[in-house]
This record gives C-alpha cells, structure tokens and sequence, in this order.
C-alpha cells in the first residue's frame, strides 16, 4: 500500500532509508503520535504548503486526530518530489492500482465525502462489530439459561 508523506526537511527521506524512525507530532494537541502520519492522498501535501513528498509504504498501526494513517516499519518507495511530479504518479497510480484508487477515490454521502476504501472498512467494522455484539449476548443468554436452570440439572 502506498502512502504519502509531506515534509519540509530535505534530508528526512535519508533518515526512512537508514531505518531511523520517524515519530510525528499531533499539531492540534502537541503529543507524539505512535509513528509517521502520512496521508492517503496529495491534499495535505498540497494544502499545507509542505517542501518535499515522498511515498511510502508501511504498517498502520494507528489513526491520528485528523484521521490519517500513522505507520511503523516504513519504507520509502520514491524520491523526493516536488508537488507536480507526486501528482503524475498519484494519477498514473489511480489508474493502475485498484487498492490505490479506492483509497483515493471520494464519495459525497449527504454533506460528507467519504474514501472508498473506508466505506469498506466500515462495513467490514460493522460487521465485526456486530460479531462481537451478537457473540457477547449470546454468552449473556446462554449463562443466564445456565443459571436459571441449572438447579434442575
């Protein structure tokens, strides 16, 4: 899975490919987040007037405040680039990368807009989610069932 990262030191790309890694910082609340936080797609990168981009790949092992992905274990999978050329393989990416262009493609549900890939995800949430619920009730009936009755057993 491919991700961007936005950065405005040059040399950051060095420290991914060295192993070092790299722990972001939550700006609305100044605590480290549990790894890199990266983005999905270009916005942040473009929005918030960052230097360089680059992609990477890794494992998510957190959501931070803003609802980007936080990686560990990362790898960068390009170089630096400046805006232009990260919109080129955004795009060609977007054509030739279906779990790319689920992540990237947004859908407006009422006001809201939301990724592709997270309407799946909160599908497949849902469904666990009810999983569980329907597993902890049956647990619940199943002892109460053994309760009530076990005296006549």
């Amino acid at each position: 899975m491919n991700y961007w990262r936005a950065t405005n030191r040059k040399d950051e790309i060095d420290d991914v490919k060295n192993g070092i890694e790299i722990i972001s910082r939550n700006h609305a609340d100044g605590h480290t987040e549990e790894g890199m936080s990266v983005s999905t797609g270009l916005g942040t990168a473009w929005c918030g007037g960052y230097k360089y981009i680059y992609s990477v790949s890794g494992d998510v092992v957190a959501y931070g405040s803003d609802g980007e992905p936080v990686l560990r274990n990362v790898k960068a999978i390009s170089k630096n680039m400046s805006y232009a050329k990260a919109k080129k393989l955004h795009d060609k990416l977007m054509k030739n990368d279906t779990e790319y262009h689920d992540i990237n493609t947004h859908i407006q549900v009422g006001r809201d807009y939301y990724c592709l890939a997270d309407i799946k995800e909160l599908v497949e949430s849902s469904k666990r989610l009810l999983t569980k619920v329907t597993d902890k009730i049956a647990r619940k009936i199943h002892q109460d069932t053994i309760d009530k009755f076990s005296p006549y057993l």
